[in-house]
């Protein structure tokens, strides 16, 4: 069995096909996800992310510009369980 950790892939392929947990895993933890793309990782509606993210509960978010939320997969992983 080989004990190497896999090289680092761009963005554009870890998140080729469906959004999981695996997949995100194997990005740098600062990268940005959008909420749609956060909410899909966890399974839930973003409407969800909106509502906790009023309340200070869920993944940490970061606010980008004037409009538009972020997630790092770190905080989106933390979030889950899994270790980043």
């Amino acid at each position: 069995m080989n004990t190497d950790a896999a090289p680092a892939q761009s963005r554009s392929e870890a998140l080729a096909g469906k959004l999981t947990l695996g997949a995100i895993a194997r990005l740098d933890p600062e990268t940005l996800l959008r909420e749609s793309e956060a909410a899909e990782v966890l399974l839930l509606s973003e409407r969800t992310l909106e509502r906790w993210r009023s309340r200070g509960e869920g993944p940490k978010a970061k606010k980008i510009g004037a409009r538009r939320v972020a997630y790092t997969v770190g905080s989106i992983l933390e979030f889950a369980g899994v270790a980043a």
